[in-house]
């Protein structure tokens, strides 16, 4: 993988959702990343594990990882780990079901 930016800010550990692009020879990362909070990486994690286990693809996976960024970003007063768990709401984001 051939990355053409600067890689300041990407630590071991960092979740990130990014698109791989083909330039005719090399694989590169196409121009956004989307990193998630590092404090609900254990959340995240266990949802990515509970998910696919229970059958949802990888693409059901990650639409529901936006999914809950975007609730993150919106509600930003609140604690990244609890909305990943779901817990703002009274109720666990919990697994993608098919």
């Amino acid at each position: 993988m051939v990355e053409r930016r600067d890689t300041i800010g990407f630590e071991e550990g960092t979740i990130l959702e990014a698109r791989v692009v083909w330039d005719g020879e090399d694989p590169l990362f196409a121009k956004t990343f989307l990193f998630h909070p590092r404090d609900a990486r254990t959340e995240i994690l266990n949802l990515v594990d509970d998910s696919l286990m229970a059958g949802a693809s990888r693409d059901e996976v990650i639409g529901k990882l936006a999914q809950l960024y975007l609730r993150w970003h919106r509600h930003g007063h609140l604690n990244a780990a609890r909305i990943y768990k779901g817990g703002h709401t009274g109720t666990t984001a919990g697994p993608v079901v098919v």
